[in-house]
Parts: structure tokens; sequence; C-alpha cells
């Protein structure tokens, strides 16, 4: 694995959590996951900031109900775009926040526009104790968090911190869970490493940077943007090459809403669908 998590360089336009987190009166011994989250593997790309940006991402749309997986590696990239270290493998939290909350981000394997999925706000977590991030947890649901290992140490699903003579190596990941012993993480290495690709942190061995979504900006979702349904064969390099009928959905059963004439240019929105026809269907904004 190539692990490449750099420490966010000090920045005094970060806001701390404790400045805005409440005062929780009680939070439960044990927080499950409330989801089941896509298992990212990176494979042997230092990508692993854009993997846990493209999580926590995930988790915070099925908030709203609407199941994406972003790009990892477009986020990675982005970030390389703005973190000052164009020649160097890796980038850090700061970076990947501010893609997701300037730009947004795009969904694997779509072209999609990327300012409809952005957050709105992040904040630094300054109470990093065992404690403090499980109640961060409790509290939104999620943590990003930064470590120093090592790959003996990362190799089961309770992992450890590096000792004497190993070679360490930073790494971000997700953290989604708690026990009353562990926190619990979800890693980007695939899901065959740890347990299924989860990880259980103990209470000697806490993340050295985390930060938490504070706010996120709903997605323009169906409700709020006027789309309909294309045969996708009739759409070739984002264009109609025929005058084209759009259907309020996926098939000819459906109502017409309008013609679009030959070489109107067609902006795809969510993911096409094939009838039992075997016809591809394709959402479009209108």
């Amino acid at each position: 694995m190539v692990d490449n998590l750099v420490p966010s360089p000090p920045d005094e336009r970060d806001f701390p959590l404790s400045g805005v987190m409440p005062e929780i009166l009680r939070y439960p011994e044990e927080y499950p996951r409330p989801f089941d989250l896509t298992i990212i593997n990176q494979g042997s790309t230092p990508t692993c900031v854009g993997c846990s940006g493209a999580t926590i991402k995930q988790f915070l749309e099925l908030k709203e109900k609407e199941f994406i997986l972003p790009d990892w590696q477009w986020l990675y990239a982005q970030c390389k775009l703005i973190d000052g270290m164009p020649t160097l493998n890796g980038t850090f939290f700061r970076a990947v926040l501010t893609v997701l909350k300037n730009t947004g981000c795009k969904l694997q394997g779509q072209n999609n526009d990327p300012s409809i999925y952005r957050i709105a706000e992040y904040r630094r977590v300054d109470d990093l104790s065992f404690e403090g991030i499980k109640k961060t947890i409790a509290v939104y649901g999620h943590v990003l968090g930064g470590w120093r290992g090592t790959n003996a140490g990362w190799g089961s699903e309770i992992i450890r911190a590096p000792r004497a003579g190993e070679q360490t190596w930073g790494h971000a990941t997700a953290l989604t869970h708690y026990f009353k012993d562990y926190l619990g993480g979800q890693n980007s290495w695939g899901e065959y490493k740890h347990k299924n690709g989860l990880f259980k942190s103990p209470e000697d061995y806490l993340p050295f940077e985390a930060w938490v979504v504070l706010l996120d900006t709903p997605n323009v979702s169906k409700k709020e943007t006027e789309t309909g349904w294309v045969a996708a064969m009739y759409v070739l390099n984002d264009q109609t090459f025929r005058n084209l009928n759009v259907r309020t959905g996926p098939g000819l059963n459906y109502k017409i809403i309008k013609t679009l004439p030959k070489g109107t240019p067609v902006k795809e929105y969510g993911t096409p669908k094939v009838t039992a026809d075997g016809y591809v269907w394709m959402e479009i904004v209108l």
C-alpha cells in the first residue's frame, strides 16, 4: 500500500470544533454504523485522503436518502492542484475538505456537475482524546482521522501503534462508529483487509489529526430540478444527433415532456437505466 497522508500545515484560519460543538449531557457507550458504506480499494495509489473524503461524502448523501459513490481519484487529483505539493505523492485533509466545499465532487464513472455534491462547513477536531473522538462521532456520525502506522501494525482487525524499527507512514481513514473500548474505522484497502475492510483502534492508539464536516450542502434533488429521460443511443458527445423526445420516465410508456432538436446539448443527471426491452435510458437536466 502507498499511504501518504501529509499533516495539514498550520493555518490560523482553521476553526476548532470545540467552538461550535454542543456540550452533550450523555452519549451511548457504543455507536454502531448506521450505513454500509462502500469499501474502497485504493490499490497502489497514494489516494487515501481522496478515499476518506469520498467515504464521508457518501455517508452524508445517504443521510439525504441518496446513494452515490464519489470518485476518490478525481478528488485526489483536485487536491494536488491546490495543496502546493504538485510533485509529492500524498496530500492533507484540509485540501480534500476545501475541494468538497468549494468545488464538490464527481461521481465514479460519471461526468456530473461536481457542484451538486458539496459540503458547507468543516472543523478541525481539537479534542483528540478517546472520549473526545467518540463524542464527535456520536454528534456528527463521522470523523476523518489521520494516523501514523506501519504495515505490521495494520495487518489485522485491531490496529496498533508503530514499534521501534518499523517503517512508518501517514494514512487517512474514515471513523464511522465506536465500541466501548475501540474506535471503529473504515479503511480504503479493499474488503480483504482487516475485517471486511473495517478496523478497530484501542484507547492507546489514536489519530494525530482529525476533522469533521459540520454542515453538508443538500444536493440539488429531483424535486428541485426539472429532469427527464431520453434514449441514450441518440446522444453522442453530450448532444443529441436527432430530434429526441424527453419523457417523464425511462421507457416509451412514459409521457413526453418536450422534444429536443438535433444538436441540443445534453447534461446527464443520475444513473442510466436499462429497461426490459434492452434500451438504455439517460436522465438529463432540462
